[in-house]
């Protein structure tokens, strides 16, 4: 009995030894949850019932209250270098995640539409790998989706009580090389978390591949805080992308460059209230809250903080 007990562990240890390691497809589960929240969105009546993309919007992003605020919540997906966050997910936001899932959801009918436009709004172009992010709002994600028609640049259009326009420019040096230079094996996301060396090989490897990533000037046109009433909050459409515009918001340090837009959301009206549907990470959660209340709060504690921009959604 002991040599057969001997050769079945002999063969256990033989089998562990040489069977490779199969992590858990942690994107099973998520993939699948979402995919039935997401059917359960189309499924229902007052969705279909819906003539515009940005009634849609409304409807849908309000079904998305309440969800917890998580920075960076998303990835490249699991099979992914650098990132292998998932690509899409709908548990969990951040400000730019939460308009960009929202936006996906407007704009088709089904998971698998979904799933193209999710791709389409978060990359300039495909593959959807680390450096074809929409990385930032002021040069890559409010250009891209304006070039595909999801978006238009209304800032100029809002005018005083004379019929002039009232936007300023906030001008910034976005430095694409330096934000790569800042990189971390932290920002190296696996699914097996203990690969120290690899992750910083990738690290190193897109570094490598992005040193000569050109930095440009954005200029971004903002309503200033002083202009900002009754009579000109009137003027912005349902359903528009405001976005928090910051003039010597010194980020380079930490960053790698300097930005001037750091916060975004959806403009929507109810009973004559002009309010911010919002990922917060003040209230840990996607909340809805007076525009004009906000802009002051931003106001009375940001001294970098000078006014929004706006993106308005294509209908």
């Amino acid at each position: 009995m002991r040599w057969l007990m001997r050769i079945i562990y002999t063969l256990l240890y033989i089998y562990i030894l040489f069977t490779p390691v199969v992590y858990a497809n942690i994107e099973d589960p998520l993939d699948k949850k979402t995919m039935q929240e997401i059917n359960r969105v189309y499924q229902d009546t007052e969705f279909r019932q819906k003539q515009s993309r940005v009634e849609k919007l409304e409807w849908v992003s309000q079904k998305f209250l309440g969800r917890p605020y998580v920075l960076n919540n998303l990835g490249d997906g699991f099979n992914a270098s650098i990132d292998q966050y998932p690509l899409y997910r709908l548990d969990e936001f951040d400000c730019e995640t939460y308009v960009e899932m929202m936006l996906a959801l407007a704009y088709s009918n089904n998971f698998e539409e979904f799933k193209k436009q999710v791709l389409n709004i978060r990359y300039q172009h495909l593959p959807e790998v680390f450096l074809n992010r929409n990385v930032f709002p002021e040069v890559d994600w409010n250009r891209s989706n304006e070039k595909k028609g999801y978006i238009k640049d209304i800032t100029a259009y809002i005018v005083d009580r004379k019929g002039q326009p009232i936007y300023q420019v906030s001008s910034v040096y976005i430095d694409r090389a330096g934000w790569l230079k800042k990189l971390t094996p932290y920002d190296c996301r696996k699914r097996n978390q203990n690969q120290k060396m690899d992750k910083l090989n990738n690290i190193h490897a897109i570094q490598k591949e992005g040193k000569n990533l050109k930095g440009e000037l954005a200029e971004t046109k903002y309503l200033p805080v002083n202009e900002l009433n009754e009579m000109t909050l009137s003027q912005i459409p349902n359903g528009t992308i405001v976005e928090m515009v910051r003039r010597n918001w010194h980020t380079q340090s930490s960053m790698g460059t300097d930005l001037n837009i750091s916060h975004m959301g959806f403009a929507f009206w109810k009973k004559g209230t002009l309010y911010f549907r919002e990922a917060s990470s003040i209230f840990h959660q996607t909340v809805d809250v007076k525009l004009m209340d906000y802009i002051k709060q931003q106001n009375k504690y940001s001294r970098t903080f000078v006014g929004i921009h706006l993106e308005q959604v294509i209908a």
